[in-house]
């Protein structure tokens, strides 16, 4: 057997276990990905480069955690409907602080951030499904992911509220991509891979809320949605970027890549074999 046959076997076997070279960049080593969930059945992390350190899910609220038909296998399927002073009242997911990824200031104009979810929607009403905000009032520091047919995207820096408002609306019973990328003083906001809108001039300090999936901040306004394939990144993504995460952002269970590229090595050696 050829040496080149035994590199294609093995590069074959190598690009099984890492992915294309677009799903390297969104997902692999150096990827600036800080937590990855498919949904699929479980809430397990399916990229977490540091466990422990304030990413690990933490259940809130007094349900088990329930899933759905999503846009790419399961979904989570949040039924909260509570309201300002009370707590999660079917299930969410708290991450912890995440400040550190999501802090803005004058001083820090280059830090940036992204975060990429699929949602599914039918309720109309004023309520978080994702956040790192107090969303009692809009102006509190942080952003909320709303159903609100007026605040898609609420934010807020402490005295000055901004908002983006999605089309087509984030109700409407169908599967919408909404990533959002935060760059300097500015963020990003696309709806299905395409770039909606463009605000300049945000700014925010620490919210000292965790992030929420299922609801926001401490958990008030919690709302009633379907959430699949969630991931937060250190760093802005690309438009193409978000091209690719649009049309297949699934990355393979750990333990069926690792079967796979197993596979692929052994195929390689019972050819040497021969």
């Amino acid at each position: 057997m050829k040496k080149s046959m035994y590199i294609s076997i093995f590069a074959m076997a190598l690009c099984v276990l890492m992915g294309t070279p677009a799903q390297a960049a969104l997902f692999g080593p150096g990827s600036a990905l800080e937590v990855y969930f498919n949904f699929d059945n479980n809430i397990v992390e399916q990229v977490n480069p540091a466990p422990g350190v304030g990413r690990d899910p933490v259940l809130v609220g007094p349900n088990a955690p329930r899933y759905t038909a999503g846009q790419f296998g399961q979904a989570a399927d949040f039924q909260n409907s509570n309201g300002g002073g009370a707590t999660v009242n079917d299930w969410a997911i708290s991450l912890g602080s995440l400040n550190s990824v999501w802090y803005w200031n004058v001083l820090e104009q280059g830090a940036s951030w992204s975060f990429s979810m699929w949602i599914n929607n039918t309720a109309h009403a004023d309520k978080a499904l994702f956040g790192w905000q107090n969303y009692t009032t809009g102006t509190n520091v942080g952003l909320s992911v709303t159903n609100h047919a007026a605040q898609n995207i609420n934010y807020g820096n402490g005295y000055a509220q901004g908002r983006v408002v999605m089309n087509p609306p984030m109700y409407d019973g169908q599967w919408h991509m909404y990533t959002v990328v935060g760059s300097g003083s500015q963020m990003l906001v696309y709806v299905d891979g395409n770039l909606w809108a463009t605000k300049g001039n945000v700014l925010w300090g620490s919210s000292g809320y965790d992030t929420m999936i299922g609801g926001s901040g401490y958990g008030a306004y919690s709302g009633t949605g379907k959430i699949d394939d969630l991931g937060i990144w250190r760093r802005a993504l690309s438009p193409a970027e978000i091209t690719e995460l649009f049309g297949a952002p699934v990355i393979p269970e750990p333990a069926t890549m690792s079967l796979l590229a197993i596979g692929g090595l052994a195929a390689l050696v019972r050819r040497r074999r021969k």
